[in-house]
């Protein structure tokens, strides 16, 4: 019957394959390089910061967008209120002149607003 339990040596064994399989997976997280080599605490380090920085650009540039949404938002609800106050002005019988610059300023809204 054969004995299936390990021995120290292989338990051992064991151990330093995972430990260098683990560098090996944590140095392939990196850019490479010598500085980076057999260096695992190195590793971890420029992984922590790599992700911090990608973290800080990521809230950065989410600002930027909720600014730039903030300030579409306020120019539609403009353009809503300035083409109210044109359609509150209108006559009941618009000549064709009248919707024609009515077309024209909206158009020009529309243009500006996609800018």
């Amino acid at each position: 019957m054969k004995d299936y339990r390990k021995t120290e040596e292989e338990k051992l064994e064991d151990a330093i394959n995972e430990v260098a399989k683990l560098k090996r997976l944590l140095h392939d997280l990196t850019p490479g390089g010598s500085e980076f080599y057999n260096n695992p605490e190195y590793c971890a380090k420029w992984i922590r910061e790599s992700r911090q920085q990608e973290a800080t650009s990521l809230k950065v540039m989410l600002k930027v967008e909720k600014e730039k949404n903030q300030t579409l938002t306020q120019r539609n609800v403009l353009l809503v209120k300035a083409l109210q106050d044109v359609l509150d002005e209108m006559p009941p019988k618009p000549t064709m002149q009248i919707l024609k610059t009515i077309q024209s300023v909206a158009k020009e809204a529309l243009s500006n607003n996609q800018k």
